[in-house]
């Protein structure tokens, strides 16, 4: 009986013991996640693994699984938060780049595209992509690239579009026949000159430079072929009488083109074609019959 008494004794003893034990353990367990700062709060996910890890060996695989996908899933969350800021950003930007667009550029219809070829800064053709323009206020029509550090609109009216159809037709006869001249100091303008309107800015939509002058059509030699080129000198900046912080003037702009690219862009430039988009369909206004007032 007695023997009873001291091993149930013993066993409160234990009991006790034991209780306290585990309380200390989960108050030593509470202090570390309490001294945790906002800076330590990404590695929260592995203090947990580690400790179902010593409960558990057999559930390690799937705790990782589970840290992994929880830790992916925060990030896609930042990253769609991000990503929403930067759509944000990004339209109020552009909401300040439409209030800063030329009003020239708001009259441009692009209809179509091309390639020609410019002079890089290493002094070698380089063959580009061009846009194809009408004016949808005179109907000039024309194409817009950039060049070195500018972008540059080229308008041809009615007049200046035929001679510079007539000038491609006699380069590409003069081709045929071999009658072009490697030491033909005119040829530059052998075929004619008229005139165009210039547009430029930094960019495509702000060409709020402007300025009228005249165009040569002719023929250089490059790489041991001839290019049908396009020549046109320096402009005064129209824009320069009311703003003395603009370009005082344009740039010397060359233009090459191979048999194919000219005759390309001389058959957009075909009455015929620019035709189309003419204003055509005038409004009908209906007329009341005197009969009826």
């Amino acid at each position: 009986m007695k023997l009873s008494k001291i091993m149930m004794g013993t066993a409160a003893v234990m009991m006790t013991f034991s209780m306290l034990l585990c309380s200390c353990q989960s108050t030593k367990a509470s202090d570390e996640t309490v001294v945790q700062g906002d800076a330590d709060y990404s590695d929260a996910p592995v203090v947990a693994e580690a400790v179902i890890d010593a409960e558990d060996k057999t559930a390690d695989s799937d705790v990782e699984a589970d840290a992994v996908v929880e830790t992916d899933s925060e990030t896609d969350e930042y990253a769609s938060y991000d990503k929403a800021s930067i759509d944000e950003q990004q339209k109020k930007n552009n909401i300040w780049a439409n209030l800063l667009i030329s009003q020239n550029n708001s009259k441009f219809l692009e209809v179509d595209s091309c390639t020609f070829s410019t002079i890089a800064i290493t002094g070698k053709l380089k063959q580009q992509d061009a846009d194809l323009f009408i004016n949808s206020k005179d109907f000039s029509a024309g194409f817009g690239s950039p060049i070195l550090a500018a972008y540059y609109f080229v308008y041809m009216d009615q007049k200046t579009r035929s001679v510079f159809i007539n000038a491609v037709d006699s380069y590409l006869s003069d081709f045929e026949n071999k009658k072009l001249n490697r030491k033909d100091k005119k040829s530059i303008k052998r075929y004619g000159k008229s005139k165009v309107d210039l547009y430029w800015g930094l960019v495509k939509n702000q060409a709020t430079n402007s300025g009228s002058t005249d165009a040569l059509f002719g023929y250089s030699f490059k790489n041991k072929s001839p290019y049908f080129v396009i020549t046109i000198y320096p402009t005064i900046n129209e824009k320069r009488k009311t703003d003395d912080s603009v370009p005082e003037e344009s740039m010397t702009l060359n233009y090459y083109f191979t048999k194919a690219q000219c005759k390309a862009l001389a058959e957009f430039l075909r009455e015929d074609n620019i035709s189309q988009y003419y204003v055509k369909d005038v409004p009908k206004v209906e007329v009341i019959s005197p009969d009826s007032y």
